[in-house]
């Protein structure tokens, strides 16, 4: 993977302290095998402030929920809800859709979205659903080529829906009372008449790239970095080349092997990009004009070298401890969910005895 700096010492503002197996469960050994049929996601569930992981289980949906300990911690996962489980034919996505606070879930599925909401108990409400598209049956066959996220693309704090179909993205935006208005296209590209026709081969993202409270779409296609920012009502600016790596040529294969996520790793309010090599992290800084800096090698974190070898497999994330906190519990975190369990490598500002568990 060329076209890297060696940085040397390691910035402050990211991790390179080793994973450490936080709790015991979510993990292979667990029977969480891989992430298509058990899903795994963070966020907070019971509005807490802090949080919590859910899992898609065999027998429904799973929370591990944080607690406030010296060390920080989560609680040994309980079934909270039947709404969704392992094998239903949904893929859900985790996301506050009335912006109370409370993390919901969101299933793509038969006959369209179906949504749970998360309540103050940690528990979630019975599934309803919220739009009769995006589903199998109106053509969303795959996630692979048909892809479907969640985000936030007006600014009302209410997740919205976008899936990349054939003619482009199209964007369904929250009301906010647990549907979504129909869908519209939001822009005439990273759909699969225009080339992207694998989310493994050619991966999208949606972040919010510029710091204007919008999320924009952040896909890496042959050129590099493409982006598109968000115009604040569902619709996006043409796409411009926003960084020449993290593509094909610079040896970025398959999303599974070599994954690259969006997150704003040093919380200046602008989404960068985290690239899983073959044996380091490379991370592209954003910047206020919606491009991103030179990549930079960081630490030698969770890539197949040490064993991470499948995003699907081997899933990897990014969440804070304390949503609440602006010091380092505020700070972004590396989750992977492994052959053990849920790993952590805390911000690298934090003490080193983060891997207590």
């Amino acid at each position: 993977m060329s076209g890297e700096q060696q940085l040397d010492p390691y910035p402050d503002q990211y991790t390179r302290f080793p994973f450490f197996v936080w709790l015991n469960d979510f993990g292979t050994i667990q029977g969480w095998l891989d992430q298509t049929t058990f899903q795994r996601h963070v966020g907070d569930v019971n509005g807490d402030g802090l949080n919590d992981i859910v899992g898609i289980g065999t027998g429904g949906v799973r929370v591990s929920f944080g607690e406030e300990t010296p060390l920080f911690n989560f609680k040994r996962s309980q079934l909270v809800s039947t709404a969704f489980h392992a094998g239903d034919g949904f893929t859900t996505a985790l996301a506050d859709i009335d912006n109370d606070g409370r993390a919901d879930l969101i299933g793509f599925g038969p006959g369209g979205v179906s949504v749970a909401f998360g309540q103050a108990d940690g528990t979630f409400s019975d599934r309803t659903r919220a739009l009769a598209d995006f589903g199998p049956q109106q053509g969303w066959t795959s996630r692979d080529e048909t892809l479907r996220l969640v985000g936030d693309f007006n600014g009302d704090g209410k997740a919205d829906i976008i899936g990349f179909g054939y003619a482009g993205a199209l964007v369904a935006l929250g009301r906010g009372s647990g549907t979504f208005k129909a869908p519209v296209l939001g822009i005439a590209d990273f759909g699969i008449d225009q080339g992207w026709v694998s989310d493994n081969v050619y991966h999208r993202e949606v972040a919010d790239v510029n710091s204007d409270g919008y999320d924009d779409i952040i896909g890496f296609g042959d050129p590099g970095v493409l982006v598109a920012l968000s115009n604040g009502d569902g619709t996006f600016a043409p796409i411009t080349l926003a960084l020449d790596d993290f593509n094909l040529g610079h040896g970025w294969t398959s999303q599974d092997e070599y994954p690259r996520l969006v997150t704003d790793v040093n919380s200046d309010g602008f989404a960068d990009i985290v690239g899983f090599g073959a044996d380091h992290l490379i991370i592209a800084f954003g910047q206020s004009d919606g491009s991103f800096s030179d990549v930079q090698v960081d630490a030698p974190q969770a890539t197949a070298a040490q064993g991470w070898t499948s995003q699907d497999h081997m899933p990897r994330t990014f969440a804070a401890f304390d949503l609440h906190d602006t010091g380092l519990n505020g700070m972004p975190h590396l989750f992977g969910f492994g052959a053990e369990g849920v790993y952590i490598a805390a911000h690298n500002s934090l003490d080193p005895y983060v891997g207590i568990g």
